[in-house]
């Protein structure tokens, strides 16, 4: 079973890479058509990656959907990230917004979207957003388009420390929609049952220089007792290698927030590191080394955790290859091969 993946907003790829491992797992052979993105930056990243595919640069709004077009050689697999920056409590609260469509640079996109799945009619299409996305005008619509396509959908948030194992607590919500058959994602839900020993790295030399000076402590302090004071439900979070989760890294993480997530050092502690937030995440390899870490961050934070999709992909390429129940006999004969 060949499957082509095309992909709007893929940002730096941690849901492509993490579904074409799915994919391959499952038995199919996997190539990238397409990649929509509007950050100039990250669409270099991820068009080095997946040389072979043809890339669009800015909003997809720009283009009529048929022109982002590529030739049909196999199934066609069509995902979609779409920026949550007004849809996430803490985009909302930082924009001002009323409501995720309100934000004057993302809250449309969810129409070039819409558009590109009702004209190229992909086999299947994976929708992701934060957990919130839910609840939106904008996910009623495209339940709305996609069943008025003939597609069916199987819906849900995940949460990966309780559900894959992860010791992430990042909440996706994830919309897979079939219309070659119903799909039905099943799996085995197994929470995290370890420590975050084998995903932090071990006390070395860098961490002192790493370390927060007393100054930095002592603002983040005074900050994070007014936050308290005000009646905010956030602050900062210190872990170290015996604690049993991770909170949410976020795309501004560089910043260094005071209210972010640390690692406690024998100084004061520190930012979490590139490679640490990969494995943290579930990737078996640091995805985005050697690129400048503010930009690693910015990927890493706006990207996913690995495991729900690398079993998404697999139970996909598992259903498609007839496996699974849903496809009717012959359905796929066209594009098989």
């Amino acid at each position: 079973m060949k499957i082509e993946v095309i992909e709007m907003f893929p940002g730096g790829g941690t849901l492509l890479d993490a579904l074409a491992t799915g994919l391959k797992q499952g038995g199919a052979a996997v190539s990238v058509g397409g990649l929509i993105e509007l950050e100039a930056r990250y669409l270099a990243v991820s068009a080095k990656a997946h040389p072979e595919a043809s890339t669009w640069n800015g909003s997809a709004g720009e283009w009529h959907p048929a022109e982002l077009s590529t030739p049909r050689a196999s199934v066609r697999l069509f995902a979609a990230g779409i920026p949550c920056t007004g849809a996430s409590k803490a985009g909302l609260s930082k924009n001002g917004l009323s409501y995720a469509e309100e934000h004057p640079d993302v809250g449309y996109l969810f129409l070039p979207t819409i558009h590109y799945i009702r004209l190229h009619k992909p086999e299947i299409v994976v929708l992701e957003n934060t957990d919130t996305y839910r609840g939106t005008l904008s996910a009623r619509l495209l339940r709305d388009a996609l069943t008025a396509s003939g597609y069916t959908f199987d819906e849900r948030v995940v949460n990966p420390l309780k559900e894959f194992a992860t010791p992430s607590q990042r909440k996706r919500w994830i919309l897979v929609a079939s219309r070659v058959g119903r799909f039905s994602w099943i799996y085995e839900a197994k929470a995290f049952a370890s420590t975050l020993a084998d995903y932090l790295d071990p006390e070395g030399p860098e961490d002192d220089a790493e370390s927060a000076t007393p100054k930095q402590v002592a603002a983040a302090d005074k900050y994070c007792a007014r936050k308290k004071a005000e009646g905010a439900g956030f602050a900062r979070t210190i872990v170290g290698p015996e604690d049993l989760s991770i909170g949410v890294v976020p795309k501004s993480y560089a910043k260094r927030q005071h209210t972010a997530v640390y690692v406690r050092t024998k100084k004061s502690y520190r930012m979490l590191r590139p490679r640490e937030i990969a494995r943290l995440h579930g990737f078996k390899r640091d995805l985005f080394a050697g690129l400048p870490k503010t930009t690693q961050y910015e990927l890493y934070g706006q990207g996913v955790v690995a495991p729900p999709f690398i079993c998404l992909g697999e139970c996909i390429a598992r259903f498609l290859n007839g496996e699974l129940a849903g496809v009717p006999a012959g359905q796929l004969e066209l594009f098989a091969g």
